[in-house]
């Protein structure tokens, strides 16, 4: 799976991951990291919006145990 891939699962089948513009620029077997602009994921002290932080964190493990499954070549539920 290459990580336009990964952008494009998570942002079709995760409403909020497309509103938050997530991305995910790397991802190989040890690597996964997402990104997302802090414009709409801030709050009223234009700071990171918990909410979306949180939203990320989860995104990531998300994407980390589906590319290893992925890569294992593994079927299963997440």
């Amino acid at each position: 799976m290459t990580n336009d891939e990964m952008t494009r699962l998570l942002t079709e089948h995760v409403p909020l991951c497309q509103f938050m513009q997530l991305q995910v620029p790397t991802l190989d077997a040890e690597h996964t990291v997402p990104a997302a602009p802090l414009a709409p994921n801030c709050n009223m002290h234009h700071t990171g919006f918990a909410g979306s932080q949180y939203s990320l964190c989860v995104a990531t493990g998300w994407a980390l145990v589906y590319n290893a499954m992925t890569l294992a070549q593994l079927a299963g539920q997440l």
